[in-house]
């Protein structure tokens, strides 16, 4: 067994290897899910919830355009092209509820929201980057390949 430890804090102890999610747990015991390591290759896994999150288009898109720093929604709307209203607060709401954005109330006139990445938000930009950095890299010889497969 090893050990798990976010970057700049404690670390945790023995990671717990489940085969199943959440079945394994006998009747009344608790595992501390932060250390627990999960399985995205388990049907019941919940980091297949959370691979689903974060590979979603708009939230790889969002988090990136939050990335360069905090923005309002119609900022967003602006940055994020194509994106409709309901989209957006869909988005907004699911990754916030996720604990990547936070969303705070401006005191201005007219009252504003703006919104900006969590820590946890901001642990998945150098990812994010590279993932979208591959995607315009590659989308040339995507559609290629396409045109080809469709000729």
């Amino acid at each position: 067994m090893g050990t798990a430890g976010i970057a700049g804090s404690a670390t945790y102890g023995p990671v717990r290897r489940l085969r199943s999610f959440p079945a394994e747990a006998e009747a009344g015991q608790t595992y501390d899910l932060a250390v627990v390591a999960y399985d995205v290759f388990l049907a019941d896994c919940p980091a297949r919830t959370t691979l689903g999150l974060i590979a979603d288009t708009w939230s790889v898109v969002v988090v990136v355009a939050l990335g360069r720093g905090p923005a309002r929604y119609t900022e967003l709307r602006e940055t994020v092209g194509g994106i409709s209203k309901k989209m957006l607060t869909q988005t907004l709401r699911r990754l916030g509820d996720n604990g990547l954005v936070e969303r705070r109330a401006l005191r201005t006139a007219p009252p504003g929201t703006e919104y900006h990445l969590t820590e946890l938000g901001r642990s998945l930009l150098e990812p994010l980057a590279a993932l979208s950095q591959w995607a315009q890299d590659n989308t040339g010889a995507l559609l290629q390949a396409r045109a080809s497969a469709s000729a």
